[in-house]
């Protein structure tokens, strides 16, 4: 799935391209968008006191440390616009040094101020349907009301769920007989060349993948680890758009107690393509107290935004 390509050339068109980044409308939200390098795209809860501003300041500061020469623009989502100057004035501060923030608006509903000069302006609504337009065209899905419903969204219906649910009965009972007739060590070779191959097929034609198949890979990436990595090691960044197409599919179909490995991989994918906001949607899904350590790993690097090139040159 291509990336819409949109231009952006005014304060409404950066408002309307927002949300389509973030998949959902930000309310009571900072925003940091990085116009050049490779920077990424950042969105905190608004603080509203000094313990909160000082904690997301140093949190942003220490993230975009990183990107040394990047140009951002900050975007204040409130009505409280004493505490977005305050936000944003203590933000730019901690980011003086090694990244330039270019402009900073206040966002109020469809109006919007700039700091500095008092310049305001309203949303412009053809900007916004023009950005629609691109992301249409390109096979997006439109942004959501609130980052609630884009981990709801994640979640696909009960009837998908059972079908997969009823597919993993065969799956599993053929996958004890393939270890009884080969034994446990080459059964899982094979497996793991099977899950390759499954995966590089997707990403090849992006068919959607059988009950059956679906069933064999979630079982697959929860029965074992190193399964669990054959399927992390073939995400690239090349790869990673339908990757995330991929692992959102058998996310939205897999049955609850076998989310977490698929929702660690979409969470991967989304990092990898550069969408932080996928990544903590997906991320969302792992209940805390199991403790996964792939999803530790991915929450470090979106939190800490670490550059997805460092995923090796042919990654």
């Amino acid at each position: 799935m291509a990336k819409p390509v949109v231009s952006i050339n005014n304060e409404s068109d950066l408002i309307a391209v927002v949300p389509h980044l973030l998949h959902f409308h930000p309310t009571d939200s900072l925003v940091v968008f990085p116009v050049s390098g490779r920077a990424p795209t950042a969105r905190v809860d608004h603080p509203h006191d000094g313990d909160a501003l000082l904690e997301v300041a140093a949190s942003l500061g220490a993230a975009y440390r990183k990107h040394a020469g990047a140009r951002v623009v900050l975007l204040a989502y409130t009505d409280n616009h004493p505490h977005a100057v305050d936000a944003i004035t203590a933000v730019t501060a901690m980011l003086d040094g090694f990244a330039e923030v270019i402009d900073s608006l206040v966002v109020d509903g469809e109006q919007w101020f700039r700091l500095g000069t008092g310049e305001r302006g309203t949303v412009n609504s053809q900007a916004v349907a023009r950005v629609e337009a691109a992301t249409v065209l390109a096979g997006s899905a439109q942004p959501k009301r609130t980052r609630q419903e884009v981990a709801e969204d994640l979640v696909g219906p009960q009837e998908a769920a059972l079908a997969v649910r009823e597919a993993g009965k065969a799956q599993h009972a053929a996958r004890a007989g393939r270890i009884a007739v080969e034994g446990q060590e080459v059964a899982d070779v094979a497996e793991a060349a099977w899950i390759s191959q499954t995966v590089a097929g997707f990403t090849y034609d992006e068919v959607r993948l059988s009950d059956a198949d679906a069933a064999r890979l979630l079982l697959g990436v929860n029965a074992i680890l190193d399964l669990r990595d054959t399927a992390w090691m073939a995400i690239t960044r090349e790869n990673a758009q339908t990757c995330i197409a991929l692992w959102r599919d058998l996310v939205r179909r897999a049955p609850e107690e076998h989310r977490t490995p698929a929702a660690a991989l979409l969470a991967f994918s989304a990092w990898c393509a550069g969408d932080g906001a996928l990544a903590w949607a997906a991320l969302d899904l792992i209940p805390a107290w199991e403790d996964y350590a792939m999803a530790g790993l991915v929450a470090e690097a979106v939190e800490n935004a670490v550059d997805p090139a460092i995923w090796g040159p042919n990654r």
